[in-house]
């Protein structure tokens, strides 16, 4: 009985001592705080205190269980009211959890513990948005049980109870499934790259239509009778709104599987919900959209409208950034394995890289997209164009459990996928360009790459396109062919004071490139629409210059002209050099370079026709003034 006693009065003193102290801002336990641009957080602890025999109040942090800083501050009752406290902590973006400690000290120095919070992390948010591809649930507990979320965060519903005090703060592996097959890995890869631990909120829900994950209640948009108020309400109470790093969205197997006025109100439903995250959400880094892979469920020809508006959505809005799922085998007639979604996540994560992290990465790391397709004079033979910098690979025909598969099957023209006109005999690469030879000529029409939907069930296509680092390209339906340019003449190259003029044989659209005799390619240097380019950046030890141009529009270009070359040495110096003056000794020829050797006498003008390099040795006596005109010799 004497234990209950002690134990009551024990507890209820420490809530009357509890009473004194008010917190209104304070860490959770594994919150994840965002970092911002100098890699950090700042951590407050605010509130106020009542009972003034405390005469100190202490803020300790420890990171991995090491001190990482401590702050105290003298309790100054003031004449009315409770004394209002401010602690704060600044921490930092790697790969550590901070602990911290609130601690209140008598008059005899004796310290009492009265708040702690450990595993804070700082570091980046990302959110995935979607159907069951971005819940993405196969093999997850193999993959939780290879992966170490010690610095990997949730922030979601405790228990699913779809209410605002039930938000809290997760291990990334809890609750069971939420982060999922793509957002798991993709957080694995962050931290192993950067050291940066994330925090990753997957509002994702199977089988969901654009317009059921778009149901935006307009009065509240966080409200959580809604799907999209559900995620909303996530970011919000994270305090991450307008700082989210990207989100990834995953979706449109609905509407591949429905019907093609579905299909036909995708994009106004794709800019609604767009905007309404851009509105509620804030500034985000980018938004991933992932092409949806071929199906067999519905055998919709208009399904490749549906995978065409997702190809070019990255062309319509402003940070939108574009990969496909095409190729990622699906091991039933939606889903990928755990191997799949890890694929998935890798792909993006390859993007995030050079997006989010700035890393030093080729266009290769983004799936290749068309840009032109173009049709040859003779009209037999198209050249596809896809991104500069892309390296595209023409597949050999391969065979697969007994069945041969041919990349010119699967390359449309003038047809719906469900009917080839069998016009295309092969094809090759070369750079950024695929080039189709056809069976006969055309006189115009568009290009499918890859069908609508896959015969087979689970759905299979074993042959693409792709870039030299084995990224698939995006599929397009019905791109249009346009007719090749003519192509350009540089007709003459002359130097001019401010550097080397180049004419043309007219105004059109032109890109002009560059080597000299020092490189081994060509550059890009101007893109004009004249008769005429002054080339003003000629490196100094540069001998002979090659330009050559072409003719490009936003659908079309041409071949290249031929190579012109101008030697600037020869070209520009083969006359003698003329001296006009009181002329004391003329300048020598010497090997690349033109010399003067003299010394030049006081009170007489040199006017130098030709350039001239003024070597080690040349004189001048005081007062004399000279002038050289610029030109291409040295």
């Amino acid at each position: 009985m004497k234990y209950f006693i002690s134990l009551f009065f024990a507890i209820i003193t420490h809530f009357n001592v509890l009473a004194q102290i008010n917190f209104s801002e304070i860490p959770q336990n594994y919150q994840l705080f965002p970092r911002d641009s100098n890699n950090g957080a700042i951590v407050k602890i605010e509130g106020n205190i009542t009972n003034f025999t405390y005469k100190k109040i202490s803020l300790y942090v420890k990171k991995d269980n090491v001190l990482h800083s401590y702050q105290i501050q003298n309790i100054t009752p003031p004449t009315s009211g409770a004394y209002v406290f401010q602690l704060q902590s600044q921490i930092f973006a790697l790969p550590v959890e901070y602990d911290f400690r609130v601690y209140l000290h008598n008059a005899n120095g004796d310290s009492t513990e009265f708040l702690h919070r450990e595993r804070v992390v700082c570091g980046d948010i990302y959110v995935l948005y979607g159907q069951s591809n971005v819940v993405a649930l196969a093999g997850l507990d193999a993959l939780n049980a290879e992966t170490d979320d010690r610095l990997l965060r949730n922030f979601d519903f405790d228990g699913g109870d779809l209410q605002v005090y039930s938000l809290k703060w997760f291990p990334a592996k809890q609750p069971y499934g939420r982060v999922g097959g793509v957002g798991l890995p993709l957080q694995k890869f962050i931290l192993q790259e950067y050291g940066i631990p994330t925090c990753v909120i997957n509002g994702g829900y199977g089988g969901l239509s654009i317009p059921q994950l778009n149901d935006r209640d307009p009065s509240t948009p966080f409200a959580l009778h809604t799907v999209y108020g559900q995620l909303n309400a996530r970011v919000k109470y994270a305090k991450a709104i307008g700082k989210i790093k990207g989100i990834i969205w995953r979706q449109g197997e609905a509407e591949a599987c429905s019907w093609y006025v579905d299909i036909n109100n995708y994009p106004n439903n794709f800019s609604s919900l767009y905007n309404n995250l851009k509105s509620d959400l804030g500034t985000f880094g980018k938004f991933y959209n992932i092409q949806v892979a071929i199906h067999n469920c519905n055998q919709l020809e208009d399904a490749g409208k549906l995978r065409e508006y997702m190809r070019k959505t990255k062309y319509l809005f402003d940070n939108i950034e574009t990969s496909t799922a095409l190729g990622i085998p699906l091991v039933d007639g939606f889903h990928h394995s755990k191997q799949g979604n890890q694929q998935v996540a890798n792909e993006v994560f390859q993007m995030i890289k050079k997006d989010i992290y700035n890393a030093n990465e080729t266009i290769e790391v983004r799936s290749p997209d068309i840009q032109k397709v173009i049709k040859s004079n003779s009209g037999d033979t198209l050249t596809l164009v896809f991104q500069e910098g892309q390296k595209m690979k023409y597949p050999n025909d391969t065979t697969v459990n007994f069945a041969q598969w041919q990349m010119k099957n699967y390359l449309y023209v003038n047809s719906t996928t469900n009917s080839n006109s069998n016009l295309v005999n092969n094809g090759l690469s070369s750079e950024n360009r695929i080039i189709l030879k056809l069976n006969g000529p055309i006189t115009g029409g568009f290009l499918t790459y890859l069908p609508s939907y896959s015969p087979t069930d689970p759905p299979t296509q074993e042959i693409h396109l792709k870039n030299s680092k084995g990224l698939r390209a995006m599929s397009f339906y019905q791109f249009p062919i346009a007719n090749i340019l003519s192509t350009p003449i540089i007709e003459s190259i002359v130097s001019v004071s401010a550097g080397l003029q180049l004419f043309f044989n007219d105004a059109d659209n032109k890109v002009i490139e560059r080597r000299t005799n020092l490189e081994t390619t060509f550059s890009v240097i101007g893109k004009i629409a004249a008769n005429t380019f002054i080339d003003n950046n000629i490196a100094a030890n540069a001998e002979t210059i090659y330009y050559r141009i072409k003719k490009e529009t936003p659908t079309s270009e041409s071949k290249y002209s031929s190579i012109k070359s101008i030697n600037i040495q020869t070209e520009n110096c083969n006359n003698n050099l003329v001296l006009a003056g009181n002329v004391i000794t003329p300048a020598l020829r010497k090997g690349q370079h033109i010399e003067s050797i003299q010394k030049i006498s006081a009170n007489s003008s040199y006017f130098f026709k030709k350039s001239v390099e003024l070597k080690a040795g040349f004189e001048t006596q005081a007062n004399v003034t000279f002038r050289v005109d610029n030109s291409g010799c040295q």
